[in-house]
């Protein structure tokens, strides 16, 4: 019988670029085999991306099963999310359980859910209160959806079978994690954004181990979800790890960069941020570009929703001299696109789009910023212009924000204002994007081997 197996799991795109990174998938292969398990397995871009010496593909399916059987899964989904919502809603949480009573729109004018189900969601939340709730329910579905023939018999040829997962939502996941504790795999939980630790929900499984990042993880998986200090494995940030290795390439290959200092504008869903309370902070960032003595180079990088969007976007300001569109990549944003293209030259290019940043601006609040913060310690502001009123109507006043700011502003003035400081004192945004990791990363772990010992139990 073979040693070990390690069962990784990949249902949307994002989550590539952690556990599928080339860094991740060498430290497993030196140790055994590897199965990838993914609705893109069966696509032979999807396997070129991510082959090598003993690794396997399959692809994930969802059993079908009956309509009644659906509804309980949703229900014990929902006792799970909203139960957890609501138990940590003084915690830091309340922002998100006041607002999933209500439907997000495009236009900001948002719609509370229906009278029916804000009482039933309500009273799910408070069955949900107790961690094990959801799972009491989860049982009266049966065994069926959660059945994997084809993965249980790929594993049985080994002693050792491990299950890393990156998220803590999706069916996918819910399935993948009911069959490892059914035949007593190893769990692991390789998170992709702070977001499955802090608010989605009670965890699928009791791991095994549990990967955090940096303090803001360790806190919640130890206040939160109770994880045994034995099973918190301080590994740092694999996507900085990683971020870390493209930037090296980058810093090989080219030299390119304008002489002029960058301001770099990243954008946000239309879903999420008004795209005129957007616009009004680039249009700002433009004049101050225009009216400036000194030479900027001027970078926006918005989140289109689809074809349309990205017209339009480009029509209003695609022609405008000393303003560079730059479009992000799927590997980077995306959720629910393919992992067919090529991964690692996907990621240089988002690492080489950013390079050279000497202040980010970005509407609202975007993972983006952490990404400069660690490539090039700059400062960096929230556009919280709020014309439409959406930002207030949602109650972001109450929002706990995980990669906040060095700075928010609420008009063009006072955006204007900060883009004035931090460009005069570079030193403040240093010390602010230092802030922001600290809470983010291990940076002095020795990632590979404590990774080694939360997956192989060594």
């Amino acid at each position: 019988m073979k040693n070990n197996i390690v069962v990784i799991s990949v249902p949307f795109a994002r989550i590539g670029r952690y556990s599928l990174s080339k860094l991740v998938l060498s430290i497993l292969r030196e140790r055994g085999d590897v199965v990838i398990v993914s609705p893109w397995s069966h696509k032979v871009k999807f396997r070129e991306n991510f082959h090598g010496d003993n690794t396997f593909f399959i692809k994930w399916e969802s059993i079908k099963i009956s309509k009644f059987k659906q509804k309980i899964l949703v229900v014990s989904e929902l006792m799970r999310l909203l139960g957890y919502l609501r138990r940590f809603k003084n915690q830091g949480l309340m922002w998100f359980f006041r607002n999933h009573f209500s439907v997000f729109t495009e236009d900001g004018q948002d719609s509370r859910l229906g009278l029916f189900k804000s009482i039933a969601h309500f009273i799910l939340s408070v069955l949900g209160r107790r961690r094990s709730s959801w799972k009491t329910v989860e049982r009266l579905s049966g065994l069926e959806w959660y059945q994997f023939p084809e993965l249980i018999k790929l594993v049985a040829a080994y002693a050792d079978v491990t299950l890393i997962q990156s998220a803590s939502w999706g069916m996918q996941d819910k399935a993948l994690a009911k069959l490892s504790s059914m035949e007593g795999w190893r769990n692991v939980l390789l998170p992709y954004s702070t977001d499955q630790l802090h608010c989605n929900g009670y965890l699928f499984n009791d791991y095994h181990a549990v990967c955090v990042q940096g303090d803001l993880e360790l806190d919640r998986a130890k206040n939160f979800h109770l994880i045994p200090e034995q099973s918190i494995y301080r590994l740092g940030s694999i996507w900085f790890r990683h971020l870390a290795q493209l930037n090296t390439i980058i810093n090989d290959i080219q030299s390119d960069k304008c002489n002029s200092r960058v301001i770099f504008y990243a954008g946000m869903g239309s879903l999420y941020f008004a795209r005129k309370s957007e616009f009004a902070g680039l249009d700002a960032l433009i004049q101050f570009v225009i009216d400036s003595d000194e030479k900027f180079q001027l970078i926006y990088r918005p989140v289109f929703c689809d074809e349309e969007d990205r017209n339009y976007i480009e029509n209003k300001y695609g022609a405008l001299e000393g303003l560079e569109i730059q479009w992000p990549q799927a590997s980077v944003i995306g959720i629910h696109d393919p992992l067919t293209i090529n991964q690692e030259q996907s990621l240089l290019e988002y690492t080489r789009d950013i390079k050279g940043c000497d202040l980010l601006v970005m509407s609202l609040n975007s993972t983006i910023c952490m990404d400069i913060a660690f490539l090039e310690k700059c400062g960096i502001i929230s556009n919280m212009i709020d014309l439409d009123g959406r930002l207030e109507r949602r109650l972001h006043s109450i929002a706990v924000r995980v990669c906040p700011a060095g700075m928010d502003v609420n008009t063009t003035d006072s955006l204007i204002e900060s883009v004035k400081y931090f460009l005069d004192n570079p030193e403040k945004g240093e010390k602010t994007s230092a802030e922001m990791l600290s809470k983010w990363d291990y940076p002095e772990a020795d990632f590979r081997s404590i990774l080694v010992s939360a997956v192989y139990g060594a």
